[in-house]
């Protein structure tokens, strides 16, 4: 255990800009220290101990001057049953048991609700990376966990780090050397930690506006959260905020920067939301089937929704620009106005609803059944919906409406100008 304790030590020592204490992981500390899990806590007096420790002067030497800006340092070790690799037959009640240990400590961290900044597996070893908060470049509070077959070494530093500091501890020799590879990795890269979460805290919301070519994935649950991945060093530049009650989502970019995100998409959860605005290529994805007594949906400029509904009262979905939206959608009336090469792909049911399609729009809707619809199309825009009842129907300038179904037809069709009304049964 030694080894990994020094080799934490010199990993983390360049980092310190200054301390911060951390409730949640002194809470944590303390708990498993009751629970009998070897614990190592280091304070400054007992810093000078460490030049009595059997290593390597060279490691000494990057030790000593960062111990005099640390107040502190905290270690967990959890013990695991050892014995040679031809006993493994013979130990598979050890070897599980190993396992649980292992399932226990990750446990253990995800309910602490860290944000991971990286994952190393190599030979049987492996290292995570955390850290409780991540804004603007600096990472507060890091925890390294070591899993190995040997132990688990969980190590606690509080303090200030800047990110670009851990990136070059990660790729410097004191770590690189300290973990076996295989032949083929050293051909590889370097180790970078590009990708970040960070849990933002946004207060309550009955509304999501999101732009800038972002993705949304939002659940809808009692919790109210937002989660951001995103590049570290453009993390601080996407912006979530609450104004008015509706959550906006954005990239800031004042100075107009050429902003390219390899990885940028945010999970929202919330228990209520009546509003849904996209534009600018973004993408909002349900991951359940959202409930409500009443829904607005606008999508503008190329933005994408694909998503579940199932809507009380009434719901609006207004589309433009080549926006698209996949969704089935089970409400009492809708109203749909879609315009200028937008696409709406809708399947599910209403008892009434209106829709004003034009300028070479498209709604697919042959599986969304309604009984009484009132449509207007014209400028090449085309419809196809299901009505059972009753259908008012006005096509112009070359818009094509299709419909399935038996309802009572009250139609306006300028064939003059290339209207077009189709049954497809």
């Amino acid at each position: 255990m030694k080894n990994i304790v020094l080799l934490i030590m010199i990993f983390f020592g360049g980092l310190m800009m200054c301390t911060a204490q951390s409730d949640k992981l002194d809470q944590f500390f303390t708990d498993l220290q009751r629970k009998g899990v070897t614990s190592i806590e280091i304070k400054k007096p007992m810093f000078d101990l460490l030049s009595k420790i059997d290593v390597n002067e060279e490691y000494l030497g990057k030790i000593k001057p960062i111990m005099r800006d640390v107040d502190g340092l905290k270690l967990l070790v959890f013990s695991k049953i050892t014995f040679p690799d031809y006993l493994k037959s013979e130990n598979k009640g050890q070897i599980k048991m190993n396992e649980e240990k292992s399932e226990r400590v990750e446990n253990l961290l995800t309910r602490l609700n860290l944000n991971e900044l990286m994952a190393v597996k190599s030979d049987g070893v492996s290292m995570k990376f955390l850290a409780e908060n991540a804004k603007d470049g600096i990472l507060e509070n890091l925890i390294f966990n070591v899993d190995s077959k040997d132990e688990i070494v969980i190590f606690i530093l509080n303090g200030k780090m800047k990110m670009e500091d851990v990136n070059k501890m990660i790729n410097s020799d004191v770590f690189t050397s300290s973990v076996k590879r295989k032949p083929n990795f050293e051909d590889k890269p370097p180790l970078k930690m590009n990708v970040m979460d960070e849990n933002r805290n946004v207060g309550e919301f009955s509304g999501i506006e999101v732009s800038n070519g972002i993705i949304v994935n939002f659940t809808q649950e009692n919790q109210t959260s937002v989660r951001v991945f995103a590049d570290i060093d453009k993390l601080s530049k996407v912006i979530t905020k609450v104004e008015d009650g509706i959550l906006k989502i954005y990239i800031k970019n004042d100075k107009k920067e050429n902003l390219n995100f390899k990885t940028l998409h945010i999970s929202v959860s919330a228990p209520n939301i009546e509003q849904i605005k996209s534009s600018s290529g973004a993408v909002f994805n349900s991951v359940n089937t959202i409930n409500q007594n009443q829904i607005l949906l606008e999508l503008s400029s190329g933005s994408l929704l694909n998503g579940n509904f199932n809507i009380k009262n009434n719901a609006v979905l207004d589309l433009n620009s080549g926006a698209v939206i996949n969704s089935q959608i089970n409400v009492n009336d809708i109203a749909i106005k879609s315009t200028s090469g937008s696409v709406a792909n809708i399947s599910g049911s209403a008892s009434s609803g209106t829709v004003a399609i034009n300028s070479g729009a498209i709604c697919n809707g042959k599986d969304f059944n309604i009984k009484k619809l009132h449509v207007e199309a014209t400028s090449g825009a085309v419809i196809s919906v299901h009505v059972t009842k009753e259908l008012n129907a006005k096509a112009s300038s070359g818009a094509i409406i299709k419909y399935k179904g038996s309802p009572k037809i009250d139609s306006d069709v300028s064939k003059i100008t290339g209207g077009t009304l189709r049954d497809i049964n």
